[in-house]
């Protein structure tokens, strides 16, 4: 434990396994700019326990997502913009659902080079987060049928609120 003498967290070698569920749909049409709405949950049953002398209580998280991919961005072959929208649905500990809206929009040059921002807003708060990304692709390989790229990414969230932090950072391969 970080802070020895916590009383939150168990040091009585407890041990708790609880099953989750999630699961989710998605769909995606090659023939309206790669055009895809996905939906999901987590937590599909929700539940209640304690461990050591801690009570638990999970809750459902329900995620919304769709986006495109806009070729030829500003007529340029080279460029293509890719926004991209989440909505997030969970309660909070007094049981009101706040959903919070992530709104993306991510260049990417040549199918190589990515950059962009994502906003984030609460609604029981005016704003929450912008982030800034990065993302390289190098190409793996290629056949006729196949295209697979490495994606690496970079992103720096920067918290719009009063709260006592500098930032997050966030690496994905």
């Amino acid at each position: 434990a970080h802070d020895p003498g916590d009383p939150r967290i168990p040091t009585d070698g407890n041990t708790v396994t609880k099953t989750s569920l999630g699961a989710g749909i998605y769909f995606r049409d090659s023939n309206i700019n790669n055009l895809y709405i996905g939906l999901s949950a987590t937590q599909l049953s929700p539940k209640q326990f304690t461990y050591g002398n801690v009570n638990i209580q999970t809750a459902l998280h329900t995620f919304v997502v769709a986006g495109m991919q806009i070729e030829n961005f500003l007529g340029n072959a080279a460029f293509r913009l890719d926004p991209n929208v989440m909505v997030k649905f969970a309660k909070d500990i007094s049981g009101i659902v706040r959903p919070t809206i992530d709104l993306q929009g991510l260049f990417v040059y040549n199918n190589t080079f990515a950059g962009g921002l994502n906003y984030r807003t609460a609604m029981s708060v005016q704003s929450d987060a912008i982030s800034i990304m990065l993302g390289y692709y190098p190409q793996l390989k290629s056949t006729s049928n196949l295209e697979q790229n490495l994606k690496i990414g970079y992103a720096y969230d920067i918290p719009l609120q009063a709260i006592n932090t500098n930032g997050t950072h966030e690496i994905q391969v």
